[in-house]
């Protein structure tokens, strides 16, 4: 969506990001909620109190324990949930984000379009009169909404701040 250039040599894998990738392509495969491996994390821990007979909660929690009997840290399970979370509340956080913005309801509707009806075009942003920046958008068939969503605030949290220190600022959308 946004092309990103990386430099730089990869670094090996240690043996716990190895099995951080595992368990998340686990996860992806059989479509596991954040609440279900939160729940299976509590109960892994010790600590749920749900009376939840979701089978999968208990596939997740087993996983887990094997994964901690080889020493792999309890923290990387609740950063993994976080994340999974947050992913999965991106389109919500990206239009409260937008929402949020000293822009007019129009330029609001336009920006939760570009996302929802996954528009390609030419975002432009006019500061004080002038157009500081424009971003090129062409959103891939492929690409999962939430990954569209986080993507877009992101870029929209970048320009925003920085058009910010240079005073009023709105929005202009030219679709493809």
């Amino acid at each position: 969506m946004f092309e990103k250039m990386q430099t730089g040599r990869a670094q090996p894998l240690s043996e716990d990001d190895e099995r951080t990738i595992g368990f998340v392509r686990f996860i992806d495969a059989r479509g596991f909620s954040a609440d279900q491996i939160r729940e299976a994390y509590y109960r892994l821990c010790g600590i749920s109190e749900t009376g939840n007979d979701d089978p999968a909660i208990e596939e997740i929690r087993e996983r887990m324990q094997t994964m901690t009997d080889k020493k792999f840290s309890l923290n990387r399970f609740a950063s993994l949930i976080g994340v999974k979370q947050e992913y999965e509340d991106a389109k919500l956080s990206c239009f409260n984000f937008i929402n949020a913005l000293p822009v007019s309801d129009n330029e609001k509707e336009m920006l939760h379009s570009i996302v929802e009806r996954r528009r390609d075009g030419e975002l432009s942003i006019v500061v004080d009169g002038r157009r500081a920046a424009t971003v090129a958008i062409h959103i891939r068939e492929n690409l999962p909404s939430e990954t569209v969503a986080l993507e877009f605030m992101d870029m929209l949290k970048r320009v925003t701040a920085l058009a910010e220190k240079s005073g009023k600022y709105e929005f202009s959308f030219v679709e493809e």
